[in-house]
């Protein structure tokens, strides 16, 4: 983890903390019961919900350009020590995925009305 920004891990962590605390009140409000507290959810028309959205893409957006700048001067390092340009050395990206995303569903009223 030396080369990884140090403020992405607790950027996202701070989301999710800030998140369970907003959604278990908006829980209450609403009568919304889980079995587990890391379950805690709102209604994506709620200012809870609109919150965590925005939280959610601000963080999403944070990680994605941490990982495009670690992948960049993960290649110039290996450009400098082969003594050729990353595309010389065939380094490309494989696969990118995003993780620990919300994602609205709109399968079913019920399940557009809920962020997972």
């Amino acid at each position: 983890m030396s080369g990884m920004n140090p403020y992405v891990l607790p950027a996202c962590l701070q989301v999710a903390t800030d998140a369970l605390t907003s959604m278990e009140r908006a829980m209450g409000r609403d009568k919304i019961a889980v079995n587990d507290r890391q379950l805690a959810c709102a209604r994506i028309n709620s200012q809870e919900g609109q919150d965590y959205l925005a939280a959610m893409s601000c963080a999403a957006n944070y990680a994605w350009v941490n990982r495009a700048s670690m992948t960049f001067l993960v290649r110039q390092a290996f450009a400098k020590m082969f003594k050729e340009s990353p595309d010389d050395l065939d380094m490309h990206i494989v696969y990118d995925v995003s993780h620990n995303i919300a994602k609205v569903r709109g399968a079913c009223d019920s399940c557009s009305t809920f962020i997972p």
